[in-house]
């Protein structure tokens, strides 16, 4: 899975690096990046190596040497950003793994302050509103 680049802030360290627009970001340190989480943390470190591939498909690795979380100064497509990665660790203390089933679907998504837009889950088929719902769908005492 890579992510193309769409602009690359003039003097940035990405600049001085020789990224492009069109270029696609492949890893970043030997990991794929799978959304805007993943692109932060992985890009916060002083050292690091990016796999970039040009837009006639030669991939090459860069070797970023900067300050701690200094920003790159790239854009990535966003799509990165509409597809953040639900967490998955399943937490006993989690508060939203111990909601009950049938509420609105947006009460169970881990990653909403990260830019979360992702249209089928802010459907509202299966949401339970005090009015309608019975005891035995919520219990709202506990």
């Amino acid at each position: 899975m890579s992510t193309a680049i769409t602009h690359v802030q003039p003097g940035s360290i990405a600049q001085r690096l020789g990224l492009v627009a069109g270029d696609k970001l492949v890893s970043i340190a030997g990991e794929p990046i799978i959304d805007q989480i993943d692109y932060q943390a992985l890009t916060a470190q002083e050292r690091f190596d990016m796999m970039v591939e040009d837009a006639g498909g030669q991939t090459r690795t860069v070797h970023v040497r900067k300050e701690d979380w200094e920003p790159l100064g790239l854009t990535l497509d966003q799509t990165i950003v509409s597809k953040p990665r639900p967490c998955r660790n399943h937490c006993i203390f989690c508060f939203i793994d111990q909601m009950p089933p049938g509420m609105r679907k947006t009460l169970y998504v881990k990653d909403a302050d990260a830019g979360f837009d992702d249209p089928s889950v802010l459907e509202d088929d299966n949401s339970v509103s005090a009015e309608s719902a019975s005891s035995d769908e919520v219990d709202f005492d506990e």
